[in-house]
């Protein structure tokens, strides 16, 4: 991914860059977890439609963790 990204100047903006990078890393994040991409992007998309806070990529053990942290 990360040479795609370098080579995907094609976005013609940092904003457009941004949005690669940050599609690239979902993408990858989701596959190490096994998770459903497609699933987890419909969910970001139906939480920001009800202006509800998104679904965290943090694994939920790391979450736990810090909460015991804290």
């Amino acid at each position: 991914f990360v040479i795609k990204r370098k080579l995907s100047f094609f976005t013609r903006s940092g904003r457009g860059l941004r949005f690669l990078e940050r599609i690239f890393s979902t993408v990858q994040t989701c596959t190490l977890q096994g998770r459903q991409t497609f699933g987890y992007l419909q969910e970001v998309m139906q939480a920001w439609l009800a202006k509800q806070t998104a679904p965290s990529l943090v694994p939920e053990h790391v979450l736990a963790r810090q909460a015991a942290c804290a």
